[in-house]
């Protein structure tokens, strides 16, 4: 016969030499040394659009900002222009029509028009979410270069159609003047 107190005994050696080892491995390997916790301190953010301009448009419900010393603004009875206020520039760089067609006749208008020009390639046609609305966005690129972006969505029975032109990473105010757009009813 065998002694348990001394079967015990080693049964408990073992464990413990076993727990020891993992803990030796953790330390040694897996922890790296100096390792603290940090818990990063809030910054300030800044908003970029802080101390642009604001068009708003009681009939149909939106406003947007733009930057007010570079760009120019044009209206019409259904229509928002904003232009980059320089000589020569005839052509909006971001424009905002309304009108009482439907976001699919839009979509396929614009779309024919891009795929029946050779020098015009579709980039993306694609459902987001702009505004807090469900809506179309098409990119392609344009004749002249750059890049075009179009944003069809419907509210109170309008269809918005938004085109920025020229959107490139190179000028981020495009982008951040199609941010501020919003709904003010």
């Amino acid at each position: 016969m065998y002694n348990q107190k001394g079967s015990a005994t080693i049964v408990l050696l073992v464990v413990l030499v076993v727990v020891l080892a993992a803990a030796l491995v953790y330390f040694a390997f897996l922890k790296k040394p100096g390792e603290v916790a940090v818990n990063p301190t809030p910054t300030a953010t800044v908003n970029p659009t802080a101390n642009w301009k604001t068009y708003q448009n009681d009939k149909y419900g939106f406003e947007v900002k733009y930057p007010e010393q570079q760009w120019l603004v044009k209206t019409g009875n259904n229509f928002v222009n904003i232009y980059l206020n320089r000589p020569f520039s005839e052509s909006p760089i971001v424009q905002i029509t309304i009108s009482d067609q439907t976001v699919a006749n839009l979509a396929e208008k614009i779309l024919t028009e891009v795929k029946s020009d050779p020098l015009q390639k579709l980039v993306s046609d694609k459902t987001v979410n702009f505004a807090g609305v469900t809506s179309r966005e098409i990119v392609y690129t344009p004749t002249a270069g750059g890049k075009a972006k179009y944003i069809l969505l419907n509210k109170s029975e309008k269809t918005f159609q938004l085109l920025a032109l020229n959107t490139s990473e190179e000028n981020r105010e495009l982008e951040l003047i199609l941010s501020t757009f919003k709904f003010t009813k």
